[in-house]
């Protein structure tokens, strides 16, 4: 009871610590904000675009549900399309409270195994499809630098900032490696002095549910491609909202720059990218000719879309009648039909 008690107050101090310090940083952009400025941009706002950021977010989680969904049914579940519809536009809320989209994940796992499906199961396909998603992003984030290098030049290299950025998301790439080789060596019969840990027990037995993917390439191949197009959603949505305010960005501009914003705030250091997010945008956003308040507009005009969208399905969601959702056995039912 102690020790659960202690985990308690030690991850409330974390989330407390990061609102503090997103709030911080928060707090530090603002006094670089023209605020008559941010009036007139606000005053320009284009109801079309905004219209089209709505559209587009619901796009982008159909998009999301459509992807795991074939990852699902390869370890046996089959849950209807627009249950995970809801879950992914729900799961967000999830992911405020713990890092690097982890909340949002036990979310999702947690919507699915109400059915009776095997939790572990669940965990497995959510493995795979972050594991391709990662893929895809340090790809994209790639050729983004490279974009970046060639489009702002001399700029680029004044802003120092950004290379710790990428070098923490590289270490943290590598520490997400180097766990997966550790347990995968428990398979391998090496002796590992950890391996007694029900933590270390658990993540090995979503470990071996994941290897039944190995015979599944070309579903992995169709996933791995629509999970590219999903990367693109982020550069899009930032055009809309840019235009929206009327703020001229061109697309290659975009592409160079909001795939390392994506980077810098899925570090577990801020909540929700609090900070990161507004402060790395006013940075990267003057060098293509972008103020800090149009910059700040951009970041608060898509935070408040991507809330409108989700908080009717939140609520929903909390409020709904347990019984009102379908069984596992009206699922089976709906997909032999």
């Amino acid at each position: 009871m102690l020790t659960r008690l202690r985990a308690k107050i030690g991850r409330r101090q974390k989330f407390f610590l990061k609102l503090a310090f997103g709030l911080s940083l928060i707090t530090v952009i603002l006094y670089f904000v023209d605020f008559g400025e941010v009036a007139d941009v606000l005053r320009r706002i284009n109801p079309k675009f905004v219209t089209l950021g709505i559209a587009l977010i619901y796009a982008d989680r159909a998009l999301m549900a459509y992807k795991w969904n074939p990852l699902l049914h390869i370890v046996g579940i089959r849950v209807p399309l627009g249950l995970l519809f809801r879950l992914y536009v729900v799961a967000p809320f999830a992911g405020m409270l713990l890092p690097a989209n982890v909340g949002s994940d036990l979310f999702r796992a947690y919507g699915v195994s109400q059915y009776g499906f095997d939790v572990k199961a669940v965990f497995a396909s959510i493995v795979v499809e972050r594991a391709l998603g990662l893929i895809s992003m340090v790809v994209l984030v790639f050729m983004s630098i490279g974009l970046a290098s060639y489009l702002l030049g001399e700029k680029l290299a004044q802003f120092p900032a950004l290379w710790w950025i990428l070098g923490t998301g590289a270490l943290l790439v590598t520490g997400m490696v180097a766990f997966y080789y550790l347990v995968r060596g428990q398979r391998d019969g090496w002796t590992l002095r950890i391996s007694n840990l029900p933590i270390v027990r658990q993540f090995h037995q979503v470990y071996l549910i994941t290897q039944q993917y190995r015979g599944h390439l070309d579903t992995l191949g169709v996933v791995c491609m629509w999970t590219c197009l999903e990367q693109l959603v982020p550069i899009a949505m930032t055009f809309l909202v840019a235009r929206s305010l009327n703020v001229d960005l061109s697309i290659l501009e975009l592409a160079a720059i909001v795939p390392i914003i994506v980077l810098a705030i899925r570090l577990p250091i801020s909540l929700g990218g609090i900070g990161i997010q507004e402060g790395l945008s006013i940075a990267l956003y003057s060098l293509v000719g972008v103020s800090p308040a149009e910059a700040l507009l951009m970041n608060v005009v898509g935070r408040v879309l991507h809330l409108l969208t989700q908080l009717p399905w939140a609520v929903h969601y909390l409020f709904a009648r347990k019984g009102s959702l379908p069984t596992t056995k009206e699922i089976n039912a709906a997909e032999a039909r």
